[in-house]
């Protein structure tokens, strides 16, 4: 519940969702609950606090099964080191909706697996929330786009031949160049 993975900007967007949906939730897990009570009392001041859940920690089964169970998996991040949960939710056909920002674009491509958006517009994610929920066939090709990228470009098989074919390249330049001859 750090500022950098945005979850503010969720809470921003909340109250365009639940104002067509009025029973959606939003679920907050995190092993960090530093932002949690600023987060709940800007919902309250918003009146979407009974639609937001902490759940606090949870374990990989649960959630993979939170995943499973979404309509969308939101990360409006600020900034990713990588985006290891975006391939998480994409290995369990949840479809994602994630900031606009370099490390993402290098995983997520703007309707083929996930939909993009403006960095820090919590309107145009509250847009891409519901167009989600209301576009049962984008959420399907969305899942499937993100499938499809999962095992294309992070299939462990693949990843371990690639990290080999370095190995070998390298080895291959050593002898080459006589590195390593005693």
């Amino acid at each position: 519940l750090t500022r950098r993975k945005g979850p503010d900007l969720v809470v921003e967007a909340m109250p365009a969702v639940v104002a067509r949906y009025p029973h959606a939730e939003f679920a907050f897990v995190s092993h960090n609950p530093a932002e949690q009570a600023a987060l709940q009392a800007r919902a309250a001041q918003l009146g979407v606090a009974g639609n937001l859940r902490f759940l606090g920690q949870v374990t990989e089964e649960e959630k993979i099964a939170l995943l499973r169970a979404c309509d969308a998996y939101v990360l409006p991040t600020r900034y990713e080191g990588f985006g290891l949960p975006l391939l998480e939710a994409m290995a369990c056909r949840t479809p994602i909706v994630s900031s606009d920002i370099p490390v993402v674009r290098e995983i997520v491509q703007d309707e083929l697996n996930g939909l993009l958006v403006r960095l820090g517009d919590s309107g145009a994610l509250a847009a891409a929330v519901l167009r989600l929920v209301e576009e049962p066939d984008l959420r399907r090709r969305l899942a499937a786009g993100g499938e499809r990228v999962l095992h294309e470009r992070y299939d462990g098989g693949l990843l371990v031949a690639q990290v080999l074919r370095c190995y070998e390249e390298a080895m291959a330049m050593a002898r080459v160049r006589g590195v390593g001859r005693g």
